[in-house]
């Protein structure tokens, strides 16, 4: 009898687990089918007022809310389904967008710029995060805002420098801007990345030395 139960429940398990997927697939690939018309409606009508990127994130913020209401009149409840775990970003969303890039790249307007784009990731990454981190931290110091550490402050402006212009970008190629402004912009969005990891990395293991020297102490 007990062996019936369990088996009775696994099977449930499953069946509830195989529900919450299909659930969770239909709505992501209603999520993207809405998107990409959406996006084409924009591309035809010629709607450059309203970037891509703004246009897919204010349907999110529809969608979410959408969801929000469901579950606020007990409608259903799909927390489970519409999580969107991190693993699922960088299996299935994240490879073809970087394969993507690095397709349409043109690569004489990249490596003809390689210098002014290199200057612009590294240094001006670099300037935006002791001024961002140095602004964080002296204005907690004088209570003007949330009174951060200097390690915590430096970490979050590494953080937040790395900027990722995709709706300039979208601008600039439905404009048909200068190609050699388009490739500085798009090269700098590209290795700062690289940049902010870097930044981000020694003060985080400067705070875990730290901690360990006091440890020790």
């Amino acid at each position: 009898m007990i062996r019936h139960t369990v088996k009775a429940m696994r099977t449930l398990t499953v069946i509830e687990l195989s529900v919450m997927y299909r659930i969770r697939i239909l709505l992501m690939d209603s999520c993207s089918g809405i998107c990409i018309i959406l996006v084409h409606l924009l591309i035809k009508f010629k709607l450059h007022f309203l970037p891509e990127s703004v246009a897919v994130v204010s349907l999110g913020i529809l969608m979410g809310a959408f969801i929000k209401i469901i579950e606020s009149q007990q409608l259903a409840n799909w927390k489970e389904e519409e999580m969107f775990r991190p693993n699922m970003f960088f299996l299935l969303l994240l490879p073809p967008i970087i394969f993507e890039s690095g397709y349409s790249l043109h690569k004489g307007n990249f490596f003809q710029n390689i210098g002014s784009i290199t200057l612009f990731a590294v240094f001006g990454t670099a300037i935006s995060a002791f001024i961002v981190g140095g602004g964080i931290y002296f204005l907690g110091q004088a209570d003007v805002i949330y009174k951060m550490t200097m390690t915590d402050s430096f970490a979050f402006g590494s953080l937040i420098s790395a900027v990722d212009p995709v709706a300039t970008i979208a601008i600039f190629n439905a404009l048909n801007v200068d190609p050699v402004l388009n490739m500085l912009v798009f090269g700098e969005s590209i290795l700062n990345d690289a940049v902010s990891i870097v930044l981000t990395n020694p003060t985080f293991e400067a705070e875990i030395m730290s901690g360990l020297s006091l440890d020790l102490e």
